[in-house]
């Protein structure tokens, strides 16, 4: 400890503040201003950097500025004060060599503080400058998009407007079309109402035709005949032959009930297919088995066998029916079946077939039918024979006697049994040409017995060999 005469003057006491001042003054040096560190979570941007810097500099440059200087102490009164100022400038004297070298340093840190201030100043200017050509940009952006939603609008407008046109005129033209598709129908109907009623008059025509040619022929022959015989009276001869014509007077009208009631060329065709196996599959319808259809009709069994390549030969005694026959170059004979096939040779012919003609016959007839079937085919032939079927109620309580030449409905059983009886085998019964589905009622057992007996086949066919 350093004592001194003058009581007034604590050396001691002055030397630990002026230690003191030293080391709050170098204290003050290290840190010249606030820490600019900020949390860990959070990294300071330039403006707040900038921000920073311009409110530390001021008090680190004033520190600096007073770092070697003696304070005022202004604590200290009288001749205390000026000891203490010259003990301190003698201490700073003495320590300027250390702090001298410290006060470069200081210098050094604060003008590149002062740089690093004024670069973070211009780049806040700079980011001030991006911040307003930003907002520009925005704004620019903002009016770039009205435009774009206002031309949108418009061109949504628009769109609707065409659509809604579109619509109007799609919506014209579909009545424009309905229109024209209703004239359509309605000129096609008409035009089938005058093909229906061209067809008619043809088929007038033509049956006028035919009547005259008839009554002309029969006018011929009975003059022909008065002038053979006049003045003798008419013998039994020329008598049987007034007789025969007459059975020829209504063969036209039967033409016309057949193309009324009985179906078209094609589906009469198309029924009789069924028929063609039995045939090929045994080589009938050959040279040596030539196939006899006995009241052949409009011959549309003999057109399709034609059309099969088999040989075949019909028999009718409608003139009307024998002159379109002839007409389409079918082989056909004019006669009555039962003195045909008395004419024919023994086991001569490979088939005898007979559609919808047995219900025409007396039981008698039938069975002199029956017995020359039998005596003119050759073994391992067949004799085929369709008729309604009776069992069809509907068929038989009504559509059968729609034919006023009808005799009888005749069931299966009973044909079966003829023609068992009379010579032939392996007898079977072919059921025919049912009712579309869309005729049947819907049910289970009693339905389907009901369908069976309303709407079951329409015709059969009995179907025998000659052994």
């Amino acid at each position: 400890m350093i004592e001194s005469n003058n009581p007034e003057i604590n050396v001691d006491e002055l030397m630990v503040k002026i230690r003191e001042e030293v080391a709050r003054r170098r204290a003050d040096v290290a840190s010249p201003s606030p820490p600019l560190s900020r949390p860990q979570d959070s990294v300071p941007t330039a403006i707040e950097w900038s921000s920073s810097l311009s409110a530390s500099l001021p008090a680190a440059e004033y520190q600096a500025r007073h770092v070697g200087t003696v304070p005022g102490w202004a604590r200290f009164g009288g001749v205390k004060r000026k000891i203490a100022r010259q003990v301190a400038r003698v201490v700073l004297y003495l320590s300027d060599f250390i702090i001298n070298q410290q006060k470069q340093v200081n210098g050094t840190i604060l003008s590149a503080l002062r740089a690093i201030g004024d670069g973070l100043g211009r780049l806040e200017s700079r980011l001030g400058e991006q911040v307003q050509q930003k907002d520009e940009v925005a704004k620019s952006l903002n009016i770039l998009q009205g435009a774009v939603g206002r031309v949108d609008q418009e061109q949504q407008a628009t769109l609707q407007r065409l659509e809604a046109e579109l619509a109007r005129r799609e919506e014209h033209i579909q009545g424009v079309e309905q229109e024209q598709r209703a004239a359509v129908q309605r000129l096609e109907a008409e035009l089938a109402r005058r093909e229906e009623r061209e067809n008619n008059l043809e088929k007038s025509l033509y049956q006028l035709k035919v009547n005259l040619v008839q009554q002309e022929r029969r006018l011929t022959l009975l003059l022909e005949e008065a002038r053979k015989r006049l003045p003798e009276p008419f013998d039994q001869q020329q008598l049987q032959t007034f007789v025969t014509e007459e059975q020829h007077r209504l063969d036209a009208l039967y033409v016309s009930f057949e193309d009324q009631f009985r179906g078209t060329r094609e589906d009469i065709k198309e029924r009789l297919r069924v028929y063609l196996p039995l045939l090929k599959e045994n080589g009938i319808g050959m040279e040596q088995m030539p196939i006899v259809d006995v009241g052949c009709g409009r011959g549309e069994w003999l057109e399709l066998l034609r059309e099969e390549g088999l040989l075949a030969q019909g028999v009718d005694i409608n003139r009307v029916l024998i002159e379109q026959c002839r007409q389409q170059e079918f082989k056909i004979t004019e006669s009555d079946m039962l003195a045909y096939l008395r004419k024919l040779p023994d086991r001569s012919v490979g088939a005898v077939t007979g559609f919808h003609i047995i219900e025409h016959l007396s039981l008698q007839n039938l069975i002199h039918l029956l017995d020359e079937t039998v005596r003119v085919l050759a073994p391992d032939s067949v004799a085929i024979f369709e008729t309604p079927n009776p069992q069809n109620v509907t068929v038989g309580s009504c559509n059968f006697y729609l034919d006023p030449t009808h005799q009888r409905p005749l069931p299966s059983a009973t044909i079966k049994f003829l023609a068992e009886a009379r010579g032939l085998c392996r007898v079977e019964v072919l059921n025919l040409h049912p009712y579309p589905a869309a005729f049947k009622v819907d049910g289970a057992d009693l339905a389907e017995r009901f369908n069976e007996f309303f709407y079951g086949p329409q015709d059969y066919a009995v179907v025998g060999w000659k052994a």
